[in-house]
This record gives structure tokens, sequence and C-alpha cells, in this order.
């Protein structure tokens, strides 16, 4: 009898059992605290400071370069045909050729300033020496000899024949040195031109200028 009251109990106890559930609760989530800033009193938190960025400059535009043109070589060239080849030149001048070369064609360009090949913007000056089949004489000819003289004046193309010398007492100068010139130094002249050269001479004594003593 007893034992027949052990199992039953254990029957119904085994029902029991049987019937519940075990429930295991979940672990608690870790969770992070947040610094709360509090802006009631105290000191407020500065935001960082942005660091300074370096000044950056802008370089200026490079000048533009005016624009040049070669000088083209126009000697020889009459003159009307020279300033066509100049034409794109605003500054074009003429003048008369100083000591121009011998067997010059009057009205031709001699010379030209700047020089052909040269790189000149369009506005520069550019001038013309034209030939006029004259020569200039220069201003070196008086307080020279009257050999240096001839000299020159053969180089400018005026032979000895066209010179014609005479000789005047002075002394305010060496004899034979030239004390003057007739056209006047500086004067254009044509290569035929006679010239006269005015040249020093030393005084001669002469005995029969003086009074005999008594």
């Amino acid at each position: 009898m007893r034992r027949l009251s052990c199992v039953v109990m254990c029957v119904v106890l085994g029902y029991a059992l049987a019937g519940c559930v075990i429930v295991v609760p979940p672990s608690p989530t870790p969770t992070l605290d947040t610094p709360t800033v509090s802006t009631s009193g105290g000191n407020t938190p500065t935001p960082p400071t942005a660091m300074p960025q370096p000044a950056t400059t802008t370089p200026p535009p490079p000048e533009r370069q005016p624009t040049t043109y070669q000088v083209p070589d126009v000697i020889g060239m009459y003159e009307a045909d020279a300033r066509a080849q100049l034409a794109i030149f605003t500054n074009v001048v003429s003048q008369q050729a100083f000591n121009e070369p011998i067997g010059s064609t009057p009205g031709t360009v001699v010379d030209i300033d700047p020089t052909p090949g040269m790189a000149v913007t369009k506005d520069q000056q550019i001038t013309l020496y034209i030939a006029t089949g004259n020569v200039t004489l220069p201003p070196s000819l008086v307080g020279t000899s009257v050999d240096a003289a001839l000299v020159t004046l053969g180089q400018l193309g005026i032979g000895s024949s066209n010179v014609r010398i005479v000789y005047q007492v002075t002394d305010s100068a060496y004899p034979g040195t030239v004390i003057a010139i007739d056209p006047p130094t500086g004067s254009a002249v044509s290569r035929g031109t006679p010239i006269t050269l005015y040249v020093a001479k030393e005084a001669t004594f002469n005995p029969s200028t003086y009074p005999t003593p008594s």
C-alpha cells in the first residue's frame, strides 16, 4: 500500500514537471553613458578653432610684348619705292645723306637707320638718307694741313683739279695750315664745284721794306 502511494506520487510529480517551462531572462544590454553639456551656468565649451589657411595670391598676367617687324633693305632704291616697302611703318622720315658714296644716283637711298634686318615696332622712327649728288664740306677741313685737306676732298669725290690753294700771310696759324675754305664748311656742293683753300703762310723778310740807317 505504501509502495503504491509512492508510485502514484512520482507519476503525479512527473506530470507536474513535464508541464513546467523554465524561462531564462535575457542578459541586460550594456548602455553607453552620453555626456551631456549643461547650458545653464558654468563655462560653455569653446568649439575648436579652424586652422588659418595660407593666403594665396594670383600672379598678374604677363605683359603683352609689342609686335616687331624687320626693317627691309631698301638701300639703292629711289625714295618713293623705299617708302612703299616701308608702308607698314608709321614714322618714316628722309634727310639728305652726309658724305654720300661716290657715284650715288641722286634721289636714291644710300643709308637707313635702323639698319636692315633689325626688329622694330611699327611706330619707331626710320630715317632714310637720300643721295643728292652733292657732298657736304666737313668742318675738319679747317685747321688741318693742306695735304690732309686734299686727301679728305679726294675721299668726297672732289679731285685736286677742282681745288685752288691761296696762301695768306698770318701769324695766327702754323704755315701750311688751312685757315679758311670757300665755299665754307657745312655747305652742300656738287663734286664739280671749285673749292678754294686758304692756307697760312709765314711772312718773309724783305730788307727793302726797312729804312736804311743814315
